[in-house]
């Protein structure tokens, strides 16, 4: 096993919310969904328990989610949420399974803004109401029309 080492940065190891995040990121911290997400961010860091001083997944569980890139496509939001639901799966089902991005990149343009930007609270709420999010390999990564939803969201 590889274990991942603070001296290991990439091109967005120095952001910052207070500094160019936000512009990279097309987020809005005075929006009541990011001040709900910091608020509670701050509650659980405060009131957490002890945090162990190691711990691996890859402990736990034979696979685990791939890291993936979003390259110069503003959808960290579309990843964010895939990741979430893979682990979800991988916790509570024990199954792994790749998502697509490109699904909600596609499909989410009522309350997101595809490679712009988005937010991944908005999207838990929109998959809540809509539905699931397709697998990779039923969906795929690289849209030929973005901003055409390749599927009919009332069937997930």
């Amino acid at each position: 096993k590889s274990i991942w080492r603070g001296s290991e940065i990439n091109e967005f190891y120095n952001l910052s919310i207070y500094g160019n995040f936000p512009h990279v990121v097309n987020w809005d911290s005075r929006s009541s969904l990011s001040n709900i997400y910091v608020k509670n961010i701050l509650y659980a860091v405060e009131n957490s328990l002890k945090i162990p001083q190691y711990f691996d997944w890859r402990d736990e569980f034979d696979k685990v989610p791939v890291v993936k890139n979003q390259f110069s496509c503003g959808s960290c939001w579309a990843f964010t949420t895939t990741n979430t639901y893979e682990w979800a799966g991988l916790i509570y089902k024990n199954q792994l399974e790749a998502l697509s991005e490109q699904f909600l990149i596609d499909c989410t343009y009522s309350i997101n803004f595809g490679c712009l930007g988005g937010s991944f609270m908005r999207t838990y709420y929109w998959l809540a109401k809509n539905g699931g999010i397709p697998t990779y390999k039923s969906y795929g990564r690289n849209s030929l029309n973005p901003k055409k939803c390749r599927m009919n969201c009332s069937k997930l």
